[in-house]
């Protein structure tokens, strides 16, 4: 409750023993693990279940008990045998507050788990927006939201379907939500940065009915329609969601025959000749990670490997199937795959594409936090046109704390001219004008505007930017992007360059 409460801002005090073993509507909120008729006829199945009392008209929760099942065994040392105690009560504790089922994979709030899974005693990102969302506090201002409308068309609003958020620069599943009735969708609790878009049926591993009671009748939900990248899958959109706004990313139109494809499980293995495990939940690790990782759904055996990926620029399949078949009714395939030693804890997705059509398995492959968290950079948001092509920015060495030779270079300068570099607390996708964004957050700027001035070469400019002995900067994330006078460039006589971010460590 305390891991909950951080992330809320709840306040939860420790009521002591009670007498009370059985679950029911008596004003106590109450865990128990007790073998009572009662309780073995509530849990059923389960593994463990939580009873809300609250107001249909305010919300208000007036009483929450968690069961958890006591025919299942449960563990504190992570037991490979046996459920995991923090994490099944972070989940109910999570429905005691309010929160529904996640269809995200890596989240707490998935509706399935494993015995021996600790990597759900923390919260992903998603779960984190839910309770902001819920519970905004004094915090509402730090977050964004995101708004929109699905449909097939004018008149066929999609109901039910899956919105969910991809962080544009690292690749982590980061949230989303899902359309009401009439298509809308509002995602709250938002971190700013900058994000692509799908729109995914919920067809599995995240069963529609999955989602429950209320609103979410989820016979009438549509999942026959194909899974859209919002932008497409070349040139997807990027969003940027600042503090305390709303982006709206207008009507995303969904369709075609039904879907052909659909990742209904994965897991990791460390033979490339079989697996152990194979599951419609997320395959925690710890980075660097080079072993093999399959995936599974109806008829994925018979695609070629071409139409496997893994997204975001520090995971990747390394190399051919090893290992393909039919296990059950679904087809698979087992890959090698590499996990960067940098890559930042979080839920990373895996992408099948083949003849036009992609699905996603959103946040599969859960990346816990490495034993020592290095530093990284990462280019991000297309260059615009100079008047002698593209302004590149990129970085040269390794953004370690007191790394005094650090820099960046600025490609496509043209000399004689003065160039701006901006760094930013957070980035952004703000339309400057057609083809050219600016990435970064002009209102979190470290230096005033204009940011840095630097007189530029001709072709390539080197800018020095050493990074300070300063331990209060480990952790520490910066976007930086370049703007070059150029006389000859449409329209305004200036070059804008991609975005950098730079991971302090």
């Amino acid at each position: 409750f305390s891991t909950i409460g951080a992330a809320s801002g709840l306040n939860f005090v420790n009521g002591g023993t009670t007498s009370v073993s059985s679950v029911g509507t008596d004003g106590i909120n109450l865990v128990t693990f007790a073998n009572t008729a009662t309780n073995v006829a509530a849990v059923g199945g389960a593994t463990a279940i939580s009873i809300i009392s609250f107001s249909t008209t305010t919300g208000t929760i007036s009483e929450t008990d968690i069961l958890f099942n006591p025919a299942t065994s449960f563990s504190t040392t992570g037991s490979a045998t046996e459920q995991d105690v923090e994490s099944v009560a972070l989940h109910e504790g999570g429905h005691s507050v309010g929160q529904n089922h996640s269809p995200h994979t890596h989240a707490t709030m998935f509706p399935f788990g494993a015995a021996g899974r600790t990597n759900l005693r923390t919260l992903s990102e998603d779960d984190r927006a839910g309770l902001r969302t819920l519970y905004p506090g004094a915090t509402g201002a730090l977050f964004g939201t995101v708004t929109g409308l699905v449909q097939r068309s004018p008149t066929q609003p999609v109901f039910g379907a899956h919105v969910a958020l991809q962080n544009a620069i690292t690749g982590q599943a980061t949230t989303g939500g899902v359309t009401f009735a009439d298509g809308t969708f509002t995602i709250e609790g938002v971190l700013p940065g900058v994000y692509n878009v799908y729109v995914e049926p919920l067809d599995g591993p995240f069963p529609a009915g999955s989602l429950g009671g209320g609103i979410w009748n989820s016979a009438n939900f549509d999942t026959t329609f194909r899974t859209t990248v919002v932008g497409g899958t070349a040139t997807p959109l990027v969003i940027g969601v600042t503090l305390g706004a709303t982006k709206n990313v207008g009507v995303i139109t969904v369709g075609g025959p039904a879907p052909t494809l659909n990742v209904t499980a994965a897991g990791l293995s460390n033979s490339p000749n079989g697996f152990s495990s194979l599951g419609g939940i997320s395959a925690p690790l710890t980075p660097p990670y080079t072993q093999f990782f399959v995936v599974a759904g109806p008829g994925l055996n018979t695609l070629p490997d071409s139409a496997f990926s893994l997204d975001g620029p520090f995971c990747s399949i390394t190399g051919a199937s090893t290992f393909s078949g039919i296990s059950g009714s679904v087809g698979f395939k087992l890959f090698p795959i590499s996990v960067d030693a940098a890559t930042p804890p979080g839920g990373y997705t895996v992408r099948v594409q083949n003849a036009g059509e992609v699905a996603f398995m959103t946040g599969v492959i859960d990346v816990l936090p490495a034993a020592i968290p290095l530093p990284y950079t990462q280019p991000y948001l297309v260059a615009c046109n100079g008047s002698t092509g593209p302004v590149t920015l990129s970085a040269n060495g390794v953004p370690a704390i007191g790394n005094g030779a650090f820099s960046l270079t600025a490609s496509g300068t043209q000399g004689g001219q003065l160039g701006y570099l901006f760094i930013s607390l957070l980035p952004d996708s703000l339309t400057l004008f057609t083809g050219c964004r600016i990435g970064v957050d002009l209102t979190n700027l470290v230096f005033p505007f204009p940011g840095l001035t630097f007189a530029l070469s001709a072709a390539s400019t080197t800018l020095p930017t050493p990074i300070p002995n300063d331990p209060g900067l480990a952790g520490v994330d910066l976007f930086v992007q370049f703007i070059a006078a150029d006389p000859g460039a449409a329209p305004f006589g200036i070059g804008v360059s991609n975005g950098v971010a730079v991971h302090l460590q």
